[in-house]
């Protein structure tokens, strides 16, 4: 493969469909402009993203493929030559229904699509609603510039799905997605400025904020729940952002004479070379962390699929595991301070993790043997496992966080950031384990039980924790 530029489209979107493809089309023409030889668009570009709520109505924007847009992009395609990777809602049939990426060549030849076998199934993302799995397997498309490979969004967790893509000769792989934002920066800051109060009065400032933050997405997650069948998306994500950054600012201004200033001493300065040359793992920071941590992902990405998939319980109601799990976590984080006073950090968490990964393990394995036509009884065991396992894992994050940076002779914002960064990586692969294991035991709970394992295994990295 020659030297490719590739072009990727991202925009806002509105109710208009002619007006997101005119949006899409004009991001196009800003690509090829500035050479770009393929040019990917979004998951679903041609409306909002629908799949927050389940209404029928929804399935008026499927459309079929090929069809009307993939015409007006291959004109566009043609044009400019370049190669065009389309996102759209497909109809196949009355009743049936595809998340559906369509490639166009650079000289306006449609070469066919792929269709989306991964289908998540979350609060917010009801996408089984709306999409039947794929069943043209996974793709590769000879274009002019490359061979190419495209899968869309979920398909990501599934490592099978690239490693398949990329054995039929693919030489780039294309994901469109419809989601996706970092709060890095602010979430560094905010530790930072942690470690500093905990200086100056002494308490388990960290665990607060923790528990705080957490707090915050409970909240959240109830308030959509509560408005997702009321008001539009744009009303409801677009509120929620004005909102918090109004209310961010406003208590930033407010906090600005106790917070930490920053440094004005040129001297003092760390220059870009020793944050890289000065990087370093600790190994038993580092372990505990994700081992700590990580059922607390995965409760996020799978505890609504199991609700729904394994008891067989509404949507609404599949999203209560995750609440009872946020629930004990926060009390857990609220109470660190009066926790500290009475027992020993290491101690504690070793504690824990043992009572919170065997607890949750316990009542998991209790629901998987119990009956379908229990569903009541199997549904309220996995809200015990799940709170459990929030109780267990309350403590672990902060207690991790503020060891890390006791140990370190670097400034609090950098080893925040550096275990960041060993954090997101190991996450990252760790997620993709438990979707694979899902994949090919047909078991999620099965897959439960890896974070379960390691939540227990942070008993043994507790040890970092004594100086603290």
């Amino acid at each position: 493969m020659s030297k490719v530029k590739v072009g990727l489209v991202q925009m806002s979107c509105s109710g208009d469909a002619k007006s997101n493809m005119d949006k899409a089309i004009a991001g196009i023409k800003a690509s090829a402009s500035q050479g770009a030889e393929i040019v990917c668009l979004q998951e679903l570009f041609t409306s909002l993203y629908f799949c927050d709520v389940e209404d029928y109505e929804n399935f008026k924007l499927a459309e079929p493929i090929p069809g009307p847009s993939t015409d007006t992009l291959s004109a566009v395609a043609k044009e400019l030559g370049v190669v065009i990777i389309a996102s759209l809602f497909e109809k196949r049939a009355q009743g049936l229904y595809h998340n559906t990426t369509a490639v166009l060549d650079a000289d306006g030849t449609y070469l066919g699509k792929y269709r989306k076998m991964h289908i998540p199934d979350d609060p917010a993302y009801f996408e089984k609603f709306y999409f039947t799995p794929g069943d043209l397997g996974y793709k590769v498309f000879k274009t002019k510039f490359a061979t190419i490979g495209v899968l869309i969004c979920w398909d990501q967790w599934y490592p099978e799905a690239a490693r398949l893509t990329a054995l039929r000769g693919a030489e780039i792989l294309f994901y469109p997605t419809a989601i996706g934002w970092a709060t890095s920066a602010y979430h560094i800051s905010i530790n930072a400025q942690s470690f500093n109060a905990m200086e100056r009065v002494y308490g388990l400032t960290i665990a607060r904020l923790h528990g705080m933050w957490a707090l915050g997405t409970l909240a959240t997650a109830i308030i959509s729940g509560l408005v997702v069948d009321h008001i539009p998306i744009t009303w409801h994500v677009g509120g929620l952002a004005v909102f918090v950054t109004l209310s961010l600012t406003a208590m930033i201004i407010r906090l600005t004479p106790v917070l930490m200033k920053p440094n004005e001493d040129e001297e003092e300065h760390l220059p870009l070379r020793t944050l890289i040359t000065s990087f370093r793992v600790d190994w038993l920071i580092s372990g505990g962390l994700v081992c700590a941590v990580f059922l607390e992902f995965a409760t996020g990405d799978w505890s609504a699929i199991f609700a729904k998939e394994r008891i067989g319980v509404s949507s609404g109601m599949a999203a209560l595991p995750y609440v009872f799990f946020m629930t004990a976590m926060i009390i857990g984080r609220l109470n660190a301070g009066s926790i500290a006073k009475r027992f020993q950090v290491d101690q504690t968490v070793r504690l824990f993790a043992l009572l919170g990964g065997g607890g949750f393990l316990t009542f998991l394995t209790i629901t998987v043997q119990i009956p379908a036509e229990h569903k009541t009884i199997a549904f309220v065991t996995t809200c015990l496992a799940f709170t459990f396992a929030g109780m267990g894992s309350s403590l672990m994050a902060p207690s991790f966080y503020t060891a890390g940076n006791q140990r370190s002779p670097l400034p609090s914002a950098v080893v925040v950031g550096q275990i960041g960064v060993v954090n997101m990586i190991a996450i990252f692969i760790l997620k993709a384990s438990i979707a694979w294991t899902a994949q090919f035991t047909g078991s999620l709970a099965i897959a439960l039980t890896i974070p379960a394992l390691m939540l227990m295994s942070t008993a043994f990295f507790a040890r970092a924790l004594k100086a603290s």
